[in-house]
């Protein structure tokens, strides 16, 4: 475990471990990185005032190391959006004034352009470009720092912490911390179920798999606490990368309680609900669910459903529950389109309302807003198609 930070929410990489940061920062990578940056910097270009801008956003050397290490840590494909995203923030490291965030995005979309096979008049490239099926313009960092990515994100800590650091800009300050501090407290804890090893040619994936089978013994059935964060629309996201409560399925999975509590009628109902979605019976209604879990709960094979983690861990608690009253595994309740939930309350539409499920006066089906929606698109453009309007 020496390799790896257990403990408090990470700002930046330089905080929690400064040596081998100082080692990336000697590395061939980061000097490669170093140089480009610095013939970026001093590339002629048509006017004085594009050359002052660029010089402004990268005045010093401090700087090129920090986007050096965003690049040499970034994902292995990204979104043209979101590389330069990345690189303005090693560069904006908190700064949220309006136009030194616009400055910085501007030229760190200059810099990926000019070190990228878009601009064939520089031969030196950091990425390579490319357009992919549905025509997103992606980015493929041609130089990643493999072993410092997994070092790079936080993991769950072994202690609550108090910390709340607001996602993003936005002009209303945190006042009130009742529910972040709630979160921060809970202690959850990881399930002894082991994860399948991927392919080594899905990276992402397996690298998130080495890091969360090396990091398992030290966190298995242990108290451990998440930092909570909000942003501009009181949403609130644990930080973590490797172990997330809102992570893929298999950590929505194996994360739970650290406590267990007593089951309720409704908590089994709840359970079998939630076995019923993870096997695709999401569509159904809840007495529907209850009736396909009755027909079928001796024959139910967790591998078969259609979200199998999850599966398999509903299925256990359900035995938990129903052999002891206790289980520590959540149940996760999800709106159904609560942007339009909202909107029916606000403006107390009953056919808006039916749509996303809040009133369903026959409670015969669960309510589709997309499919309604793809539905009366595709009978429009069959109108206009035939000649109509």
């Amino acid at each position: 475990m020496e390799n790896y930070y257990i403990g408090e929410d990470k700002i930046s990489f330089k905080e929690f471990n400064q040596e081998a940061y100082d080692a990336f920062i000697e590395s061939d990578i980061c000097r490669y990185v170093q140089q480009i940056i610095h013939h970026f910097r001093n590339w002629k270009r048509d006017t004085t005032k594009e050359e002052q801008l660029v010089k402004k956003v990268l005045a010093n050397t401090e700087t090129y190391d920090s986007i050096a290490f965003a690049y040499a840590t970034g994902d292995s494909h990204q979104t043209i959006q979101s590389a330069i995203g990345s690189l303005a923030s090693a560069v904006l490291k908190g700064n949220k004034d309006l136009q030194d965030v616009v400055d910085a995005h501007q030229v760190m979309s200059e810099l990926i352009l000019f070190a990228s096979n878009m601009f064939p008049d520089y031969e030196n490239n950091m990425y390579e470009a490319y357009n992919t099926i549905n025509g997103y313009l992606k980015v493929q960092p041609l130089y990643r720092l493999k072993e410092t990515v997994k070092e790079y994100y936080p993991l769950p800590n072994l202690e609550s912490t108090t910390k709340h650091r607001p996602l993003g800009a936005y002009k209303w300050d945190i006042t009130e911390t009742t529910s972040l501090d709630r979160l921060n407290n809970t202690a959850f804890t990881i399930l002894d179920i082991e994860e399948e090893e991927p392919s080594k040619d899905l990276e992402e994936k397996h690298s998130k798999w080495e890091i969360r089978n090396a990091t398992r013994d030290a966190l298995v059935n242990k108290p451990i606490y998440f930092n909570w964060h909000p942003d501009y629309r009181g949403r609130k996201y644990s930080a973590g990368y490797h172990w997330n409560p809102q992570g893929d399925e298999y950590e929505k999975s194996v994360i739970a309680f650290a406590e267990s509590e007593k089951v309720t009628y409704k908590g089994i109902f709840s359970i079998i609900r939630a076995i019923a979605r993870a096997f695709g019976k999401d569509k159904l209604i809840d007495s529907e669910k209850a009736k396909w879990y009755s027909e079928n709960k001796d024959t139910l094979d967790w591998k078969l459903a259609k979200e199998p983690h999850i599966a398999r861990v509903q299925m256990l608690s359900l035995h938990l529950a129903q052999s002891t009253g206790y289980t520590n595994i959540p149940v996760e309740h999800d709106a159904t389109c609560s942007q339009k939930q909202i909107v029916a309350v606000l403006t107390k539409c009953k056919t808006t309302a039916m749509t996303c499920n809040i009133y369903n006066p026959d409670n015969t089906h669960i309510q589709d807003a997309y499919g309604l929606v793809a539905t009366e698109m595709t009978r429009l453009l069959d109108i206009a198609t035939q000649g109509g309007e």
